[in-house]
C-alpha cells in the first residue's frame, strides 16, 4: 500500500503492519520499545485484532523512509568514493549481534537486524559490495 493510499484510507492493515515490520527486519519486542507500546499491542496489530492507528501507520512509514534515505545515503556515499582498487568491490562491516551494533554505535535507535536488512539492501544496488562482520569491541569495565 503506498503511502498517499494510507494517508487517503487512514487506514492500515495488519497485514501492512506486519510487513512493515519485517521489511525494517526488526523484532516485535524492538518495535514495541520504538513505539512505546506493549508487545501484546503489536501482536494484537498483526494478528488485526486491534485496529493500526493512523499515527502508528505514519510512524511505521516514517521508520521506512528513514530505512530508504539511509540505504541512499551508503550507496551515494560509496559511489562517490569509489570501488577499492584491488577488489573492484566494497567491503562494509555489519553486525552479528546487538551487543556488537551498539558498541560500535552506542547513539544508534536501531539494531543489528536493521542494519543486516539495510546493508542487504545496499548490496542489490551495487552487487560487487561484500559484506563482513565487524569485530567485537570491549565495552567499558572489561565486559
Amino acid at each position: 500500500m503506498s503511502r498517499n493510499t494510507l494517508e487517503n484510507s487512514a487506514v492500515m492493515t495488519a497485514a501492512e503492519f506486519r510487513v512493515s515490520r519485517e521489511r525494517l527486519n526488526v523484532s516485535g519486542e524492538w518495535l514495541a520499545q520504538r513505539l512505546d507500546v506493549a508487545l501484546r499491542t503489536v501482536r494484537r496489530w498483526e494478528a488485526g485484532t486491534s485496529p493500526v492507528s493512523n499515527g502508528v501507520a505514519l510512524e511505521m512509514f516514517g521508520l521506512l523512509d528513514e530505512t530508504e534515505a539511509f540505504v541512499a545515503a551508503v550507496v551515494e556515499q560509496l559511489l562517490a568514493e569509489g570501488p577499492d582498487a584491488t577488489s573492484g568491490g566494497w567491503h562494509l562491516l555489519t553486525f552479528a549481534d546487538d551487543a556488537t551494533f551498539e558498541a560500535h554505535h552506542p547513539d544508534s535507535e536501531w539494531c543489528a537486524s536493521w542494519h543486516r536488512a539495510a546493508m542487504g539492501r545496499v548490496t542489490l544496488e551495487l552487487p560487487s559490495v561484500r559484506l563482513v562482520w565487524a569485530p567485537a569491541r570491549e565495552q567499558e569495565g572489561g565486559r
